[in-house]
């Protein structure tokens, strides 16, 4: 009869096992947004990780001047730096909006990714340049017993990325002190002077550039203009 042979031993030393313990999820990092000159400055910093791991990060940006416009630029690559820089030029009146993403990169496994809220900045509207009289639109109209009249209108400079909100101008006869009439730009101006000549009426306009979170209004521009009945 065959014997059976015993079974082999085998040593504790042989057996081997690999526990790969999770990376626990970072708080979400800071992030600040601001505006220098005409550009808009962003950093989101580096999220705290634990010893053994890299941190990364990640910004993406949305630049509008509506609210209703504009769309999410991709996300930037990750990177490994303790502080993500970003810095771009945007027109007068936009709002830059920006929003971080960052984790926490193991050997043998990554945190979950944390995403920081949103931050805002809007570059403000500089003064808009002084109007100036458009002569074009300067016409008399005479008629029996003095009557005068002119479609007003002066220039306008509004930047780039915004809209010419409103105009207006205050129509002052100086042949009556105490009267003083405002009125929309290209407003069809009439006056009656009666016999006398050589009386003058005395503009101050303005106006106002705009997006939907920002806007400027110009200095007063001047002009006087005789009318000859």
């Amino acid at each position: 009869m065959a014997q059976c042979s015993a079974s082999p031993t085998i040593a504790e030393s042989d057996i081997s096992s690999t526990i790969i313990y999770p990376v626990p999820t970072p708080a979400a990092p800071s992030l600040t947004v601001n505006i220098s000159g005409s550009n808009v400055v962003a950093a989101l910093a580096a999220p705290s990780c634990p010893a053994g791991t890299t941190p990364q990060n990640s910004i993406q940006w949305i630049d509008t001047a509506t609210n209703a416009g504009g769309s999410w630029n991709s996300w930037a690559p990750w990177n490994p730096s303790s502080t993500f820089n970003n810095s771009h030029a945007i027109n007068q009146g936009a709002r830059s909006t920006y929003r971080g993403q960052a984790y926490c990169d193991g050997l043998f496994a990554d945190s979950a990714t944390v995403q920081t809220a949103t931050v805002s900045a809007i570059r403000p509207i500089a003064t808009p340049a002084t109007p100036v009289w458009n002569s074009q639109y300067n016409y008399f109209y005479s008629c029996d017993g003095g009557c005068w009249r002119n479609n007003v209108s002066f220039t306008t400079a509004c930047p780039a990325g915004t809209w010419l909100n409103s105009t207006s101008f205050d129509s002052h006869p100086e042949w009556k002190p105490a009267e003083t009439w405002w009125h929309p730009w290209v407003y069809s101006d009439w006056w009656y002077t009666g016999s006398a000549s050589n009386q003058y009426v005395s503009y101050y306009a303005r106006y106002t550039c705009a997006t939907d979170f920002a806007s400027a209004t110009s200095a007063d521009g001047y002009y006087r203009v005789v009318v000859y009945p």
